[in-house]
């Protein structure tokens, strides 16, 4: 990539961020500044609003927790034991006392709040084990690639021919030189997804694709579709290429090619369906698909 190619990454990154930095500081600058007449006082009602608040931070808390324990290929059942058992963990160490001894002349009450206390540990630590043992674990110590192929696949019902598996439907091409020449044939648009295993919202888009029936569609009649994996030769050779720089960021990444090879569109969001299937269908883009 030349100097000017380079600098424009950078310029764009960092006007994003100062929009960004902008957006966060100005609702605070405006009030320092402005002179309201009537301003709610602080008081009791403070606390709904820190509860309020404290039960958004736990629900995005436990949307990430449920996108990572996805990787992992836990059920929901798993991941909902999990965060159960981190709570009465939780409940028992910070609101129970359980790690300090009791005095000898401990009320009953205070007896029986330790007691509960210990119950909640146990029951965490049980939750824990049980959980745990319900994780694919020995996943993990394999080779990054077959770790890949393996989430790649998710399912026993996935069959691998000659590059091509066939996943809820679709006939997904594994290598991009012979799903090209296919496209070049059929004049369909070639559809990208570039997955890892570590990547939570690439498993995602996989269910989309399940559940979303036009996408699934669109994918299974209107395009060539292509799903190659991280540290493969051919996803290596898509990140050196100026026009998907977005691979060198993270993932997801999907991308919409012409059948000779030329981007059409690309996109970092898993959820953009209609947009996706707006290009797929687009007969003036690709008249003969």
């Amino acid at each position: 990539m030349s100097f000017w190619g380079r600098l424009s990454i950078a310029a764009s990154g960092s006007v994003m961020m100062a929009g960004f930095g902008a957006g966060v500081g100005m609702p605070f600058f405006i009030i320092s500044v402005v002179k309201f007449k009537k301003l709610p006082k602080a008081g009791y009602w403070m606390n709904k609003v820190k509860y309020a608040f404290g039960f958004m931070i736990l629900y995005f808390a436990y949307t990430y927790f449920h996108k990572g324990m996805g990787v992992l290929g836990a059920n929901d059942a798993t991941t909902l034991a999990l965060a159960f058992s981190m709570v009465a963990i939780w409940v028992a160490v910070v609101h129970c006392n359980v790690l300090s001894l009791l005095p000898n002349d401990a009320p009953p009450n205070q007896k029986l709040h330790h007691f509960c206390g210990v119950l909640s540990l146990l029951l965490g630590v049980w939750l824990v084990i049980s959980s745990l043992e319900q994780l694919p674990l020995p996943h993990l110590s394999q080779a990054h690639a077959a770790t890949s192929s393996q989430h790649l696949h998710g399912v026993s019902n996935v069959a691998t021919v000659h590059g091509i598996e066939e996943e809820a439907g679709i006939t997904w091409h594994r290598s991009y030189a012979a799903a090209q020449k296919l496209a070049q044939q059929t004049k369909k648009p070639i559809f990208i997804d570039f997955y890892a295993s570590w990547c939570a919202n690439c498993a995602a888009f996989k269910e989309e694709v399940k559940n979303n029936t036009a996408l699934h569609s669109a994918l299974r009649n209107d395009a060539i579709v292509v799903k190659l994996v991280d540290k493969e030769p051919e996803f290596e050779a898509f990140r050196a290429k100026p026009e998907h720089r977005h691979l060198k960021i993270g993932l997801p990444y999907f991308a919409i090619l012409t059948p000779d090879g030329k981007l059409a569109w690309s996109g970092t969001d898993y959820q953009a369906t209609q947009k996706m299937v707006s290009v797929l269908t687009d007969k003036q883009l690709f008249p003969k698909s």
